[in-house]
């Protein structure tokens, strides 16, 4: 691969009031696709474009200040042999698995006093702490370090970059899906984060709220000597409740501001790997990051311990420009609807992009957790749902790719031409659907979860179900909202809605 003659710019600009992506000056139609390298020629043959690089790509920090980009290139090649043009959406997945090459296992085995601990025997588990300010700095300045690389090398391909941490990159604590800990069941995942990092973050979080310890025991109710007294909160309290299904105040107060600094950390390292990436592609490129998950509560996915509340402050980043997350995954079969697990609206009001990982079963392989309920039996009926989800979208003026989840869930040429159908009517109203005129506004106060204890599954009823049964099939559009984006949004823009 010869080296790059010069790089693609990509952006986001504010068409007739609404966030338009840009590609070297002009506009885009915003549909994608995400696929392995093997199935990429499906989508070649469909028309596709841009290509998101699923799962990941390797960012070749291999050691400490050691870099090796011979995966990384490999990685970005086995797309462009196929298609020298093709744009890419390039992942990257630090920290992960240390058994796979996009993994950092080297640094937590030389830094364990950075890494998660368990309250059980105070081990030192396999993954960074996000508490950690010392991690933050390494990752971010290999984030870098990986697309300056890239964007001297394959700088004409490259349209967007996506930085992730947590599990799958998605921004998630290692352990957020955890129903219990290893405290109480022997061999399930932990409860997080009581490394020392944590420790301190929390402490400084609450010398920051507070401001003095007299302070602080007027508001717990409590009788600390000082901030340095104070202990994390123990599994036994997060995953019961004083009332029962809630919390008690001023009893459970150091709770709640333990879930605020929990989730801040996450926030907090998100946007500054977005700096870094934008650092290392001179501002050229788009960033994208799966985050805001706070319609989802589900699978043990339970809010307080996602990471995922401080959409705010992603929002306010200037380096944050798409918010992506999957679609739910219940109820998205050929009689459901296409329901996004982040809130939607908010960064479309607030200028940035929303895009939906339209990861549904094909007839080909059907996607986890939909096995067999109601998915498409044949070509025309896989094509019908395809529709249907884009739809939606254009509707809302969010933008999608397509994505080969289960790898060979589009191999087959009569869903390559339900592909290429979809991508023409993508085409053909990308620029005139999504026009906000919707007169329904709801809104979501992202910390409600803190008062609940962890796992409480009332939440599911209330979030998930009440968006997917309700919401979507109340025959009206509506734009969902966070409480922070009131203070973002004027009284003339928030005018048109009748109903609240």
């Amino acid at each position: 691969m010869s080296e790059s003659k010069g790089a693609l710019t990509t952006e986001l600009r504010i068409v007739q009031g609404r966030p338009t992506l840009f590609v070297n000056g002009r506009p885009h139609h915003r549909i994608f696709c995400s696929t392995p390298a093997r199935y990429m020629r499906n989508f070649i043959d469909a028309g596709f474009d841009v290509f998101d690089t699923h799962p990941n790509t390797p960012h070749g920090w291999v050691g400490p200040g050691e870099y090796d980009y011979t995966e990384t290139d490999a990685r970005i090649e086995s797309y462009l042999d196929q298609k020298p043009d093709a744009l890419l959406i390039l992942r990257f997945w630090i920290g992960q698995d240390q058994k796979k090459h996009w993994g950092t296992p080297w640094w937590s085995f030389q830094n364990p006093d950075e890494t998660l601990r368990t309250t059980a025997d105070g081990a030192a588990l396999d993954k960074p702490s996000f508490a950690s300010l010392k991690w933050r700095v390494a990752a971010g300045e290999a984030l870098r370090r990986a697309v300056e690389h890239i964007e001297a090398k394959y700088g004409q391909n490259i349209l967007a970059y996506v930085p992730g941490g947590g599990p799958c990159g998605e921004w998630f604590h290692w352990y957020a899906y955890a129903e219990q800990s290893n405290w109480e069941k022997p061999g399930a995942p932990a409860l997080e984060d009581y490394s020392a990092p944590m420790k301190a973050a929390y402490r400084e979080y609450l010398q920051e709220k507070y401001g003095t310890i007299g302070a602080l025991n007027r508001a717990w109710d409590g009788e600390y000597p000082s901030f340095d007294a104070v202990q994390l909160p123990s599994p036994e309290a997060r995953l019961g409740a004083t009332e029962g299904h809630l919390r008690c105040l001023p009893r459970e107060q150091g709770l709640v501001d333990f879930y605020e600094i929990f989730n801040r950390v996450v926030a907090d390292t998100l946007v500054d790997w977005a700096a870094q990436v934008k650092r290392g592609c001179g501002g050229n490129k788009v960033v994208m990051v799966f985050y805001g998950y706070q319609w989802a509560s589900h699978m043990g996915l339970n809010q307080p311990r996602t990471g995922h509340i401080d959409m705010d402050a992603v929002l306010n980043s200037p380096d944050v420009d798409y918010i992506v997350a999957p679609i739910n995954y219940s109820f998205r079969q050929l009689d459901g609807v296409m329901s996004g697990q982040a809130v939607v609206a908010g960064p479309i009001r607030r200028g940035k992009q929303y895009m939906h990982e339209l990861d549904g079963s094909t007839f080909l392989k059907a996607c986890w957790p939909c096995r067999d309920h109601h998915n498409p039996a044949d070509a025309a009926q896989t094509g019908e749902l395809m529709r249907r989800d884009l739809g939606k979208a254009l509707v809302e003026d969010s933008t999608v790719w397509y994505m080969d989840l289960m790898h060979g869930m589009y191999d087959d040429p009569g869903l390559v031409s339900e592909l290429r159908r979809a991508l023409q009517v993508g085409k053909e109203h990308s620029f005139s659907a999504g026009a906000n005129d919707r007169q329904v506004a709801v809104v979501l106060n992202s910390r409600d979860s803190f008062y609940y204890r962890e796992g409480e599954p009332l939440l599911h009823s209330l979030t998930c179900m009440f968006k997917q049964f309700e919401l979507e099939r109340m025959g009206l559009g509506y734009d969902d909202l966070i409480l922070d984006d009131l203070n973002a949004l004027g009284p003339e823009e928030t005018a048109q809605y009748k109903l609240w």
